[in-house]
Parts: C-alpha cells; structure tokens; sequence
C-alpha cells in the first residue's frame, strides 16, 4: 500500500523520543517501497530523491538518535544508491552527512550486535559513494577513519563487509597527492599493518592499495621511497622466495598461504617491485644490496609459467636501469 509522500518525510523529520516509533516506521516504508520498486522512475516521481535524501542525510546530525534509527537510515541510503546512481551527489552535497558517518565508524562499538550492524551499514554506502563521488569521501579524511575500522574491526565483520571496506581504501587511496598529504605516512604505516595480517584475503588487497599507491607516485613524477618505510620491501621479498612453494597444485595456479607477511599474488609482485625500481634510484640501490637477487632465483625456480614470465620482465626492467 502506496504512503502519502508528504506525510511520510513529515515523519522522517520528526524529532524526540515520542516520534522515534513514527520515524522508524517511516524508514522501514521508504526502504520496502525503493526496494520493492518495480518501475524506480514512478516511485521517485512519487518519493522524490531531491526531498527524501537530504531527510535522511540530516538523521545523522541528530546527537540523540539511536544506533538502530541509524543503522536503517544508513540501508536507506544504500538502497537509493543500489537504484540509481544519481543519488550519489545529492548525498554528498549534504554539508555534514560524510563527516557524521565517518564519526560513526570511529567511535563505533564492535562488540554491540546493532553498533556492528550500522558500522559495515556505512561501509556499504561509501562503497557506492565511491562510484562517483569518492573525492567527496576523500576530502572528509575518510580514507583514515576506513583504515582504523579495518585494523580494529577486521576479525569480526562480515567477510563482504570486509571486502567492501578495502574496495573503498583503493579507491580512496587512488586520490593521494603524494607531495601534499598531511596523513601519507599514518596511511602507510597503516596498509603496512594490513600486509601483515594472517589472513591473506586482508594482505593481498593491502598489496593492491600498495600498488595504487606505488602508482599515484609515478604518475606524480615523486620518488616512491617512503612506501618502504615499514615492511613492505619483507614482505615482497618473502613471497617471491615463498612462490615455488605456494605454485604446487597440478593447474598451476597460485594456492592461498597462511603465512604472516606472504602474499602468493605475483603478478601485483612484480608490478610493484617494478613501479618502486623505476621511480627510485635508492630503492633499486637498497633492493639489489638485499637477498633480491636469490629470491628472483625462487620465482624462477617455481615451475609456474606465468610467475616466471612475470620475474622475468621485472628482470628485463633492472637490467636497463643497471645500464641507464
């Protein structure tokens, strides 16, 4: 059954606690009749984005709202969001609703079924914010409050919500200015936390935000040394040693380790040793003077085609730096 509009936004803007019951079936409403929409066009005609979303954006703001209105405004959003991607500006070009989710995220209790619940809530809607508007994240310094909830939280939220999460830090991470970024090396210490993890699905996306990163340098014409600052240099140079043992099944494909510090994805490996060496003088100088040289000998040693042709071309790239 279709609600009056007016009335229903009437209710999404009620405040204090007698309105709570009203506001809460109000959200619930919005959500079945995005959701359940079989023509999004009519029903936005009806419940109009340009009036429903700065609603929903200015439930944030509200100090005394509970952790559950929260968490079914944040499905609110992300429902809007799933429906149309127009919806993205509308949410960001609220004055305060980024930096309110992103307080959220901060001080949010892990262990609290609901607090949880409206934590991987916000991940899911910056992961679609981050479609079009990722700058608008950025700005709002959410790539670091992204990073603290991965580091904290990480063990206990849903493996989607997880994987949602580091699809925003890459994102995020691609708009680093590496000459003017006053949380560069707070970033780097915490991706270089991440390659550490035991868990390899967390270490290899933390490999990829490295890559970004190695990348955003390049194309900045900015020396990448400070990547290496904590233990990213261990860490390639352990899984190159550690790929022959990693490459053992029959098709050839790389098998998940379940090694601290290893990451079995070469191919972003060797991409990466490749961007560092290219961009830094000192790098190159520091990685040749290590065990580089008899880890490229374990890559080569795997057996796995595409690792070798991939070792290979990184060894054709130092050679002409040798040379230059």
């Amino acid at each position: 059954m279709e609600v009056d509009p007016n009335e229903l936004l009437a209710w999404l803007k009620g405040d204090g606690s007698s309105e709570r019951d009203l506001q809460m079936t109000a959200l619930e409403q919005l959500c079945m009749l995005v959701l359940m929409s079989d023509n999004i066009d009519r029903c936005f005609e009806q419940y109009k984005p340009q009036l429903f979303l700065p609603a929903l954006c200015d439930i944030f703001n509200d100090p005394l709202v509970p952790t559950h209105i929260l968490e079914v405004t944040a499905r609110a959003l992300t429902y809007f969001l799933d429906v149309s991607v127009d919806c993205a500006k509308k949410i960001t070009s609220h004055s305060t609703v980024i930096r309110s989710m992103c307080n959220c995220l901060q001080v949010v209790d892990i262990e609290d079924r609901t607090n949880k619940d409206l934590a991987e809530q916000i991940i899911k809607v910056f992961e679609r914010l981050c479609l079009r508007e990722t700058s608008s994240i950025y700005e709002q310094d959410g790539l670091r409050y992204v990073l603290e909830f991965i580091n904290n939280c990480y063990s206990v939220i849903h493996k989607d919500s997880l994987q949602s999460a580091l699809n925003v830090v890459v994102k995020l991470i691609g708009k680093i200015d590496p000459q003017n970024s006053s949380t560069l090396d707070q970033t780097i210490e915490s991706l270089s936390n991440l390659l550490l993890h035991d868990d390899p699905f967390v270490a290899d996306n933390a490999l990829r935000c490295f890559a970004t990163l190695a990348d955003r340098f390049s194309r900045k014409n900015v020396d990448p040394e400070p990547l290496m600052r904590y233990c990213l240099k261990d860490v390639l140079l352990r899984s190159l040693h550690h790929v022959s043992k990693s490459s053992t099944d029959s098709s050839g494909t790389h098998t998940a380790s379940n090694i601290r510090g290893i990451t079995t994805n070469l191919s972003v490996v060797t991409g990466l040793l490749s961007t560092l060496c290219r961009g830094s003088a000192k790098v190159t100088y520091d990685l040749l003077r290590s065990d580089l040289p008899d880890a490229l000998e374990s890559a080569l040693c795997s057996g796995d085609e595409r690792c070798v042709l991939d070792t290979m071309r990184f060894l054709d790239l130092l050679i002409v730096l040798l040379f230059e």
